[in-house]
This record gives structure tokens, C-alpha cells and sequence, in this order.
């Protein structure tokens, strides 16, 4: 999932409709856990990763200027800005816009001794 974090908040898309968007409706509190790629040493069996789990509330973000806003960021990282405005063009009414207000984060180092 393509996500940005801006301003101590994370921001990601959903669809318009389904269970993530009923659940927020009946309890805002949520857990999103980040992880990098990962690693692997010459000299283990595992993988060794970072991860962040984040624990606050969710909200949808109304405002369709700043909806748009923030869908444009992650894909302007990644893509030429032409692609991102035809992309947000044909697919902007598919999506939903939510934004995670982080109360708290912990993260870690999971490595294989």
C-alpha cells in the first residue's frame, strides 16, 4: 500500500466503499504496521527487518482538493508528473482518502542472531 507521511501524519487511499471504511465508521482507532524490505546475511537463515507499528485514529479526509493533494505526492515520488495527473484523472473518483493521526509509535529490529 502506497502511503505518505507528512506532518506527523499518515496519509492512504481506500476504496469509496467496503469494510475498511464501515469499520472506521463504527470505531476510528486503528494499528498500522510498516515494514522495509528487509535483509538477508551471508551467514543466517532469516531476514532481518525494520518495522514500525503506528497506533492512533482515522478519519476520512473530506476535502477533495486535499484528498487530491495528498494521492499526488507518492505517485510524483515515484512516477512523471504527466502519468500522475492522467492517473488521477480517470481514477480519482474510485478512491477515498484517509488520514491516520498517530498517539503512538513503536518500532523494532527483527534480526536473526
Amino acid at each position: 500500500m502506497r502511503f505518505l507521511y507528512l506532518d506527523g501524519r499518515v496519509h492512504y487511499p481506500c476504496a469509496r466503499e467496503g469494510h475498511k471504511l464501515d469499520s472506521l465508521r463504527q470505531d476510528d482507532r486503528v494499528c498500522m504496521t510498516i515494514m522495509d524490505q528487509g535483509y538477508l546475511r551471508a551467514d543466517k537463515w532469516g531476514w532481518n527487518v525494520r518495522s514500525v507499528i503506528l497506533f492512533g485514529r482515522s478519519r476520512e479526509i473530506e476535502d477533495q482538493n486535499e484528498a487530491l493533494a495528498k494521492l499526488r505526492l507518492p505517485g510524483l515520488k515515484h512516477n512523471p508528473a504527466d502519468l500522475v495527473e492522467e492517473d488521477l484523472k480517470t481514477k480519482k473518483e474510485l478512491v477515498r482518502v484517509l488520514e491516520l493521526q498517530i498517539e503512538h509509535m513503536t518500532g523494532k529490529l527483527t534480526s536473526v542472531s
